[in-house]
């Protein structure tokens, strides 16, 4: 079967180039204001002293680590709805949503192993290590938490359009 076949349907409409970008651009304030936030508790563990100087390197290069696990996951996440068509159901939205975060929850492991293994290659030692860790598991929750929250609304704002236009 070919494009130029009549039988062949593209399964991917028109609109989802669209609503991906939407999504996307939805995205990116909210990560912003995470990423504030997360900068913010880095300073502030600083000048109260509960993340000690020799630590402060790991401690950011933990959250440089998990923003770029982000950045990865949001890519996965475009890729994943350019691919597969916009749902109209309920079960099958929840399932996308699903997917999308087993998918960020993927991208973060390998992004954490392949750098969690560079540093321990280079010689890091254990408390670095912890820290960086740490760091990396908490910048990767909030971050998390602030994409749930987005890709649940942009998803729930493409079911009500459906809807509408299905009337």
């Amino acid at each position: 079967m070919t494009s130029n076949s009549p039988e062949f349907v593209n399964p991917v409409p028109i609109a989802a180039p669209k609503a991906s970008l939407r999504a996307l651009r939805a995205l990116a304030p909210g990560l912003a204001v995470a990423l504030l936030l997360v900068c913010s508790l880095v300073f502030i563990g600083q000048a109260v002293g509960v993340i000690p100087g020799e630590s402060t390197t790991a401690v950011w290069l933990g959250l440089f680590f998990a923003l770029v696990a982000v950045a990865l996951a949001t890519i996965a996440y475009v890729r994943i709805t350019l691919q597969s068509p916009v749902e109209r159901d309920g079960p099958l939205a929840s399932a996308r949503l699903q997917t999308l975060l087993g998918a960020a929850f993927v991208v973060k492991l390998a992004v954490l192993g392949a750098s969690f293994g560079c540093l321990a290659l280079a010689g890091m030692k254990f408390p670095f290590l912890v820290a960086f860790a740490v760091a990396f598991a908490a910048a990767s929750l909030v971050f998390q938490l602030v994409s749930v929250v987005l890709l649940a609304r942009a998803l729930a704002d493409r079911s009500r359009v459906a809807q509408v236009q299905s009337r």
